[in-house]
């Protein structure tokens, strides 16, 4: 299991994490995601779940991996960095939206590792290793991305 969810005091189970809504507009949600589980795939499959096409996400926690990218603007391409010793979450902020109509997430993270330095970058990927604590804004409306040439990203298409 990767979630569980809980909305209006019940509990919904879809194997990657668990979550509460967290107030009366059906729109904030705390989520918890199961130790061993994968962050971004319990995002994805939280916003899929709930049908959020845009929001935001931030929260706290510990890992166990984690790969973080940095893009580089001259060449647009990312390099990505894997770290394999626990850490913990100490920031993550990123935003839901949606490419080609399907779930996109946009999230940064800076880990802490057990010299208390740190790292940041894209979030590609971590596994939780301890507590993963969440917390989801869902906004009306729906954002969809395209591809920049120009930028080598995908940005809001507004």
């Amino acid at each position: 299991m990767i979630f569980k969810a809980f909305f209006k005091n019940v509990i919904t189970r879809s194997g990657l994490f668990k979550a509460k809504l967290s107030s009366a507009d059906l729109y904030s949600y705390t989520l918890s995601i199961d130790n061993g589980a994968e962050v971004m795939e319990a995002f994805a499959a939280f916003a899929r779940e709930r049908k959020i096409s845009h929001g935001s996400i931030r929260g706290i926690g510990a890992v166990e991996s984690a790969t973080l990218r940095f893009f580089d603007p001259i060449s647009k391409t990312f390099k990505d960095h894997e770290f394999n010793e626990q850490m913990e979450i100490a920031h993550l902020e990123g935003n839901i939206s949606t490419l080609d109509g399907k779930v996109y997430l946009h999230v940064h993270a800076v880990l802490g590792k057990s010299d208390c330095s740190t790292v940041a970058g894209h979030l590609l990927k971590a596994k939780i290793k301890g507590a993963g604590e969440f917390f989801i804004q869902r906004y009306s409306g729906k954002f969809e991305r395209k591809f920049s040439e120009e930028i080598g990203l995908n940005i809001y298409d507004f």
